[in-house]
């Protein structure tokens, strides 16, 4: 198996442990989820390949359906998902971006803690913009993120969790491999 394969691989089964991760706290403390985590670490891992965007947009679609069946909650199923979606593949293609530069340890560091907080500006302006929850007022504005701020830390919380787990685990499994802990896939 050459050193591309073993490396996706282990990547992939580090991803699908954040989609089983994600299926048992999500239901117990709201928001603690590897959603931004795996968006990152999936620009690391597969960088250049097709698969940074495939994987987290895989991983959302199945453990979206999954909570749906899980919960009975349809949230999870809602088209306002999109804006959500489309927020995770943003953030793989600036991860991407800036792992071409660096990818060092305080750069995985700061993608995530960037990624974090541009998913919870965009999707909660997505909330308020849809007008449902929030009147379209500065006010309004201003309730919906301020509603939302122990979501984020709890969002913020997972995402350095999931991260750290994620770019550990896999650092570890490279240096058992007896690979270099820089080399990417």
């Amino acid at each position: 198996m050459n050193t591309t394969t073993q490396n996706q691989l282990v990547a992939a089964a580090l991803i699908l442990f954040a989609i089983c991760a994600r299926l048992l706290p999500g239901t117990l403390i709201p928001n603690f989820a590897p959603v931004t985590a795996v968006a990152v670490f999936s620009a690391f891992a597969f960088s250049g390949s097709r698969l940074q965007y495939f994987v987290p947009f895989i991983t959302m679609i199945v453990s979206d359906v999954l909570l749906a069946v899980l919960t009975g909650n349809a949230m999870y199923l809602d088209p306002t998902q999109v804006v959500v979606y489309a927020s995770i593949l943003l953030i793989v293609a600036l991860s991407a971006f800036v792992f071409k530069r660096s990818s060092s340890a305080l750069t995985r560091a700061g993608v995530t803690l960037s990624g974090s907080v541009f998913f919870f500006i965009v999707t909660n302006f997505a909330v308020w913009a849809m007008g449902t929850m929030y009147p379209m007022t500065y006010s309004g504005f201003v309730q919906c993120y301020t509603m939302a701020l122990p979501f984020y830390r709890n969002a913020l919380v997972a995402d350095v969790f999931y991260a750290a787990v994620l770019f550990g685990a896999y650092e570890v499994a490279l240096r058992l491999s007896g690979q270099r802990a820089s080399v990417k896939s």
